[in-house]
């Protein structure tokens, strides 16, 4: 039983010791800045693994643990507090000098605590400012030349690197390269907003989209120093790329030295530095045993990458913009193609150049509903609806003989010209005129009659003929002067008023006296 909780005990005691020293490397004090605790256990870390003179180490703890008595007072800006704190960190100093030229400390630690008790001084008196966020990130290609087997792109990130630490270049560095899977657009920390320049200082592009475009303002044709580069082999100022000009994989897994793993008979294509168009980064291929340098770019640091939204979606969603565009900066959309989407956020369709919200888009006749497709109006037809739907005057066609009842022409929609309003007049053409006079006028046929057809009256009696303004009286038109025998006059149809000297139904018979 003893044996098994000793050993529980163990094994407790070692994963707690395993976590407590994971943790504390991972958040060690020497890595922040401006925290006057950490400054302080920094320093005592220094202290403990560099010195091993046990007189010197309890004198400059005792330095350390008098002023750190001060410190939470001296940082509420208590004035006593903070010059007893800043008077012990000068005796510090002062024997952490004496012990450098005694060289009982090298003076590597030495300096190292001589800056950290400065920085704690600047802390104590509010005036510590912490490294800012970059207002341009750097670029160069590098002084020596590789071949193909770079170890991958982690390998390739680790030479740039290594180029910049050794150019005293701070932040982080990672190579222009592309395997099978990815490229600088999606493995990069990229703020957007920022120029690139070269380690002279000349602007190389004045943003990521101004770097992504296809063209270059200067050549990346400087080292790490800031020296012109000089190409391993005269005439060939060649990098190692597989990328296009938007920062993705150009190749696939085709020339890309088997995704910068081999210096064998595998091919991978790259880009010249002299060049400012698209061939900077893709210029031709080669075989991975060619030596020939990296591009390398410095990161922006990921605590200083605010994260963009347009229209409340992160930039990295896949529908932002809604999947029409990218989002370049704060509610900023960038459209792929404006001649399919537009708008604010890449939401406004386009149909032949004009956006959906154009009165006269689809030529005024329909809608515009998907990126060149119009939806039509009804009797509208069209690529753009162009095609005007054929009139119809009364529903037919103007195309049809018998529109306008065959006595005009459909001039547009319910409306006809008629061809002589003196034979047929009205919306249709359809109303007759007999005798100059409508057959809808009261007055039309003598008001005896109905107008049926052109000068055509359809008298209400028999006798009644032309415009039923005319009679006869047994078979004589009035005005004939054979009506009635000539001895009366017709004063209606078929009525015969005789003279005084006729008589009979007709006044065929004289009268005798």
């Amino acid at each position: 039983m003893y044996r098994k909780l000793f050993l529980a005990f163990i094994l407790f005691f070692s994963i707690t010791l395993f976590v407590s020293s994971a943790y504390a490397e991972e958040v060690s004090p020497c890595d922040t800045e401006c925290d006057a605790y950490d400054l302080i256990e920094c320093m005592r870390e220094i202290i403990d693994d560099e010195i091993n003179d046990r007189t010197i180490k309890s004198r400059l703890e005792g330095m350390l643990k008098r002023t750190e008595r001060y410190v939470p007072k001296a940082l509420d800006d208590h004035t006593r507090s903070l010059n007893y704190a800043i008077r012990y960190i000068e005796k510090f100093k002062m024997y952490d000098n004496r012990y450098m030229r005694t060289n009982d400390i090298d003076e590597e630690t030495g300096d190292e605590l001589l800056a950290r008790a400065d920085e704690l001084i600047d802390t104590l008196r509010g005036e510590c400012e912490e490294e800012g966020c970059p207002e341009e990130l750097r670029v160069f290609t590098t002084s020596l030349p590789y071949d193909g087997d770079l170890e991958g792109l982690a390998g390739a990130d680790a030479i740039c690197q290594s180029h910049a630490d050794e150019a005293g270049l701070s932040g982080t560095f990672k190579a222009w390269i592309s395997d099978t899977r990815s490229g600088p657009a999606d493995r990069w920390s990229i703020d957007p907003s920022l120029p690139y320049v070269r380690t002279d200082g000349a602007t190389v592009a004045d943003d990521w989209f101004d770097l992504t475009d296809g063209s270059l303002d200067i050549p990346i044709e400087r080292d790490e120093d800031g020296d012109p580069i000089i190409p391993f082999e005269e005439g060939r100022p060649f990098v190692w790329t597989d990328t296009d000009t938007a920062g993705t994989p150009e190749s696939g897994s085709v020339f890309n030295c088997e995704d910068w793993t081999t210096s064998g008979e595998s091919s991978g294509i790259f880009g010249d530095f002299t060049k400012l168009d698209p061939a900077w980064t893709f210029w031709d291929g080669t075989g991975c045993g060619e030596l020939l340098h990296l591009y390398c770019f410095e990161q922006a640091p990921d605590e200083c990458l605010e994260e963009i939204t347009c229209n409340d979606l992160p930039a990295d969603d896949p529908a932002v913009c809604s999947s029409e565009g990218t989002c370049v900066s704060q509610d900023t959309c960038d459209c792929f193609d404006n001649d399919r989407y537009t708008g604010a956020d890449c939401d406004i369709p386009v149909c032949n150049f004009i956006p959906a919200t154009d009165p006269s888009v689809c030529s005024g006749n329909g809608t515009c509903e998907l990126d060149s497709i119009c939806s039509c109006d009804e009797g509208y037809e069209g690529f753009d609806c162009e095609t005007e739907p054929e009139a119809t005057c009364g529903g037919i066609p103007q195309s049809d003989p018998s529109v306008c009842s065959g006595e005009g022409t459909c001039v547009s929609q319910d409306t006809c010209d008629c061809f002589d309003n003196n034979r047929y007049t009205g919306a249709d053409c359809d109303i007759p005129v007999c005798f100059t006079i409508p057959a809808t006028d009261p007055g039309v046929c003598s008001g005896n009659g109905t107008c049926t057809a052109y000068d055509t009256c359809d008298c209400d009696d028999d006798g009644y003929y032309l415009a039923c303004d005319s009679w006869t009286c047994w078979g004589f038109d009035k005005n004939d002067i054979r009506v009635c025998s000539g001895g009366g006059e017709c004063s209606s149809p078929g009525i015969c008023e005789c003279d005084d000297e006729h008589q009979g139904d007709y006044c065929e018979d004289p009268i005798s006296h």
